[in-house]
């Protein structure tokens, strides 16, 4: 057949097998023929006949399942495609009788889908046949827990639901093995669960793991601070417990350096404490920080009156101290409005910087130093004998002119 075509179109035969690609070529476009690839032609793809349409996700309606496949288009369901349909954007969901929601009733029905229900499709529940019985709140029995949670219901216990039992009203509790703390033995009994104990469960006592260990009064030392409190047990400090010490019963005070006063250095030493001295620890000054300064013999303010006697300092005056003024020694003597002569105009002014104390407190000190500075200056100074640097009142200074 193939020698009487190429015959037909005035070929020879070449070789012996499928033409070569150029070689055609060639040859059909002499003959009039155009190119439509390069290559091999693709094998045909040969469908029957029959009409058993599906329409494809591209809205065209297939005459059966293999024409569709021959276009490389997937399926979106079997059967002619629906008509377009105009229909609006509103979203008023709606649960078609095939299980999709629909964003409203003309899209549904545009899909050829009739309405099971409004709103969107309940997600379905899907579980296994195997039976492994719970009981639910609702005292029914589900054949395993994938149906309990199905149904939206509480789980009582594993097993199967107990028969209804008539038991008594009365309150006498007894914790199950369970952990829960029934009213009396016939409900327990009835929810078929024997008996822990008497009265109500205790309350768990639920810690982590980690371990931040502290030390017990009973000398024991716990995980953490979580396993101390379940068990009730004051905390004697952080950390481990010291191995038991075998101290002798002397007591020769020290102070560690918690704080603390030891009977002896072994009792300090089996704490695991430093000495920070020997004797009792002193007692905390502990003060308020309020400020009412008050000014120490030392003439340093301190912060208020109990500051002052926890540094065992001896009270000057109240309020915060003068600062110290730095005055001539010259004799150039004012008089000031204390009726309080001053050696010079310096040191009146310092006396009056003073805020609480007495101003002839301060003068008094103030002069008794220059005085005893000066002295040296004073006796060289010429006056009548009614002239002193130290009198009180009107001065009368009289100069004689020789």
């Amino acid at each position: 057949m193939t020698d009487v075509l190429m015959y037909a179109f005035g070929m020879n035969k070449q070789s012996v097998g499928e033409f070569p690609t150029l070689c055609i070529e060639n040859s059909i476009v002499r003959h009039g023929i155009s190119k439509q690839s390069n290559g091999q032609c693709p094998t045909p793809c040969i469908c029957t006949l029959d009409y058993t349409p599906v329409c494809g996700n591209d809205d065209v309606t297939y005459g059966n399942d293999c024409q569709r496949e021959c276009k490389g288009v997937a399926k979106k369901h079997d059967g002619e495609c629906a008509p377009a349909c105009a229909c609006p954007f509103n979203y008023d969901p709606v649960c078609g009788n095939d299980g999709v929601t629909y964003p409203n009733s003309c899209a549904m029905e545009c899909a050829g889908v009739s309405k099971q229900s409004n709103g969107q499709c309940p997600t379905p529940c899907i579980c296994t046949l195997d039976y492994t019985p719970v009981c639910g709140n609702d005292d029914v029995t589900y054949g395993n827990d994938c149906q309990r949670q199905c149904k939206g219901v509480a789980k009582k216990h594993d097993g199967e639901c107990a028969p209804a039992c008539a038991c008594p009203f009365n309150y006498d509790p007894v914790c199950g093995n369970d952990g829960v703390t029934y009213p009396n033995s016939c409900a327990m009994e009835c929810a078929g669960i024997s008996k822990q104990s008497n009265g109500q469960c205790p309350t768990p006592c639920i810690c982590t793991l980690d371990y931040t260990p502290v030390c017990g009064n009973d000398d024991v030392t716990y995980g953490n601070d979580c396993q101390r409190l379940c068990k009730g047990v004051a905390k004697k400090h952080d950390g481990e417990c010291a191995p038991a010490c075998a101290c002798p019963f002397n007591y020769d005070p020290v102070c560690g350096n918690d704080g603390v006063t030891y009977p002896n250095s072994c009792a300090m030493e089996c704490a695991g404490i430093s000495k920070q001295s020997n004797g009792k620890c002193p007692t905390p000054c502990i003060c308020t920080l309020d400020y009412t300064p008050v000014c120490g013999n030392d003439d340093v303010t301190y912060g208020n009156d109990c500051q002052r006697q926890c540094k065992g300092v001896a009270k000057k005056h109240d309020g915060e101290c003068v600062p110290g003024c730095a005055c001539p020694f010259n004799y150039d003597p004012v008089c000031g409005n204390d009726d309080v002569t001053y050696p010079n105009s310096c040191l009146m002014e310092c006396a009056y910087t003073e805020k609480t104390a007495t101003v002839s407190e301060l003068a008094g000190s103030v002069v008794e130093t220059i005085v005893r500075k000066t002295a040296r200056a004073r006796n060289m100074v010429t006056a009548k004998p009614d002239r002193s640097p130290l009198s009180t009142g009107r001065t009368n200074t009289q100069t004689t002119s020789r």
